[in-house]
C-alpha cells in the first residue's frame, strides 16, 4: 500500500487515507483509487474486514471548514495538528473526522443516518450564511 500505520489520531496518505481508529484498528479510506492489496501490504499484521458499503463520506471544503466542525463536535479544531484523525460523535452522530487541511474534511457516518446528517449540514451552513444546496436549492 506504501503507507506506515499512522499514530494515534493521525492520518497518512492523500487517497487512500489511512487513519488509526483505536489500539490495533486503523480504517482505509480510498475515495478514487483503486484500494490496495492489504493483505500483501501488511501481511500478518492485523485481521482485514471490508465495510465498504456501511459508511457515507462527505466532503466539506472551505474557509469556514472548521467552524461549521465546531459547531457539530466538541474536539479543539483550533489546537489540532495537521493531518489529524478522530473518531468522535457529529451532529450526535458517532462519526470519524478525517482532516487533511485546514480548509477541508471527509466525514464518514453510517450510511443509514446520511438524510439526517445531510440536512444538520444544510441547516448549520445556512445559519452560517452559506447557500443551500441539493433539494434545499430549489
Amino acid at each position: 500500500a506504501g503507507l506506515e500505520p499512522p499514530p494515534p489520531n493521525g492520518l497518512a496518505g492523500s487517497d487512500p487515507l489511512l487513519f488509526w481508529q483505536g489500539p490495533g484498528r486503523w480504517l482505509l479510506v480510498a475515495l478514487e483509487a483503486p484500494p490496495p492489496d492489504l493483505a500483501a501490504a501488511f501481511p500478518g499484521e492485523a485481521p482485514l474486514s471490508d465495510v465498504t458499503d456501511g459508511s457515507l463520506a462527505v466532503a466539506i471544503e472551505g474557509e469556514r471548514t472548521a467552524e461549521l466542525l465546531s459547531l457539530g463536535c466538541s474536539l479543539d479544531l483550533e489546537g489540532q495538528t495537521l493531518p489529524a484523525a478522530a473518531v468522535t460523535r457529529f451532529a450526535e452522530l458517532p462519526a470519524c473526522l478525517l482532516r487533511p487541511a485546514p480548509e477541508r474534511c471527509l466525514l464518514l457516518v453510517e450510511r443509514a443516518c446520511c438524510a439526517y446528517l445531510w440536512a444538520w449540514l444544510g441547516q448549520t451552513a445556512k445559519d452560517l450564511g452559506g447557500r443551500p444546496w441539493g433539494e434545499q436549492a430549489r
